[in-house]
């Protein structure tokens, strides 16, 4: 994949709009003129997105088998940056292509852009992925990159071809395997050692009564990132670049509370 599409979204919020610019690159180089423009306000984004996570935490705990669907009004659908006109796409709508988006906004960053209608009606082979705007703090990497490897509950999913795929495709790499590990444990491993990136495959939920999620990390223990926030600090300090966490959420759709979750999960 050798283009990419960055739709960068500068300051600015819903009730007045946000000026965006979009880049496109090819090889690493820019390829096409940079388009700027401005999204239009539209504060029923807000409003539709918290009645969805109302309804999510309300119904999920008794049931995530399902898909809640936010219904858009045309209004803002048609919500476009200015710039330039269709004769001069450098994109083709078949052509695979990294669409980046942007942007240092929380409420942004929630929304789910892998849903946008534009992308999947003409540029359905682009993949979407989204990054802040600050430039990240860079360091040099060790010779042989430092890979912890956290392998949490995984009642009826298989985390185990997770592994042996990191152990196929990074042999380079030095992998420590943490499975299923106590919370001091863990703990312990972020903050006095250092790694390059952390890799997690388990399950995790989210909290009901807020954005905190959970990630178990065995059977019977969970952390959220506000548990593990001092610990992850001290692995940024010790040079941490990269947090992977590949999770699955699983609930019993005959219960509804977390106890019960948990009699499904050690059944």
């Amino acid at each position: 994949m050798s283009k990419r599409v960055i739709f960068r979204i500068d300051n600015g919020d819903f009730e007045r709009g946000f000026p965006v610019s979009l880049t496109i690159k090819e090889n690493g180089e820019v390829c096409a003129e940079e388009v700027k423009g401005k999204l239009a306000p539209a504060p029923e984004i807000l409003n539709l997105y918290n009645d969805w996570q109302q309804v999510y935490s309300s119904r999920g705990q008794s049931n995530r088998w399902w898909i809640w669907k936010i219904v858009v009004p045309d209004e803002i659908v048609k919500n476009t940056s200015s710039g330039s006109s269709e004769k001069d796409v450098t994109v083709n709508e078949n052509e695979s292509v990294s669409f980046i988006v942007q942007t240092d906004n929380q409420e942004l960053q929630k929304l789910p852009w892998e849903l946008w209608g534009f992308m999947q009606e003409e540029y359905n082979q682009a993949e979407i992925a989204l990054s802040s705007r600050s430039a990240p703090k860079t360091g040099r990497l060790s010779s042989r990159v430092k890979i912890l490897v956290i392998l949490g509950s995984d009642e009826r999913i298989d985390i185990q071809t997770d592994w042996k795929i990191l152990q196929k495709r990074l042999p380079n790499a030095k992998l420590v395997l943490l499975q299923k590990p106590r919370v001091d444990e863990l703990k312990d491993q972020l903050r006095s050692r250092s790694w390059d990136i952390i890799f997690f495959a388990g399950h995790s939920s989210t909290h009901p009564e807020g954005n905190d999620a959970r990630i178990w990390i065995n059977d019977n223990d969970y952390l959220s990132p506000n548990d593990l926030n001092t610990s992850l600090k001290k692995a940024v300090i010790n040079g941490l670049k990269l947090a992977i966490f590949n999770s699955w959420d699983l609930i019993d759709p005959d219960c509804s509370s977390d106890s019960c979750y948990w009699q499904t999960i050690q059944k």
